[in-house]
């Protein structure tokens, strides 16, 4: 019967720390989507400056690499078939984009398609420094949130088996 208390209080904290470890994850995929999505316009705007295709042919030749995500989510071919701002909107339910990272996704996609090359390419330019920034910002904060997460699924676990004991 010990036995099996022991058991029970172990898979009890076990589960404990893994809410720990996926609230960690998170975190870090936050990040990830968001270095996926500046990896993306930088691979957009090459195409752009150099094929000069249509947007709905240039998305899925933007999967792969550091892109991969993105096109796991199903946002590459979302965007193909509906659109930019469809595919976020339809992106952002799936997954956490905070406000800033949604603003400058939402401000390329207005201009992506609409004008001229050029404007296309400085716009490409203005998103990929804006996420670069935002990335900048958010990666040492990411990484305190992650040890953060881990440390109180850790400690929680620790406490879950002293207070069950």
């Amino acid at each position: 019967m010990i036995i099996l208390k022991f058991i029970g209080i172990g898979l009890f904290s076990a589960v404990i720390f893994a809410l720990g470890l996926a609230a960690g994850r998170a975190y870090n995929d936050r990040l990830r989507y968001l270095t996926a999505f500046a990896a993306m316009v930088t691979r957009l705007r090459g195409y752009i400056e150099f094929d000069r295709g249509e947007l709905a042919e240039l998305y899925p030749l933007c999967a792969g690499g550091d892109v991969a995500p993105l096109d796991d989510a199903g946002f590459l071919s979302d965007a193909a078939v509906l659109g930019w701002d469809e595919a976020i909107k339809k992106l952002a339910g799936q997954i956490f984009i905070d406000g800033e990272t949604m603003a400058a996704l939402t401000e390329f996609g207005g201009l992506l398609g609409k004008t001229c090359a050029e404007e296309q390419l400085r716009n490409c330019d203005r998103t990929t420094a804006r996420l670069g920034e935002i990335i900048k910002i958010r990666t040492p904060e990411v990484a305190k949130k992650i040890k953060l997460c881990r440390a109180l699924g850790a400690s929680a676990a620790m406490m879950a088996v002293l207070l069950l004991l």
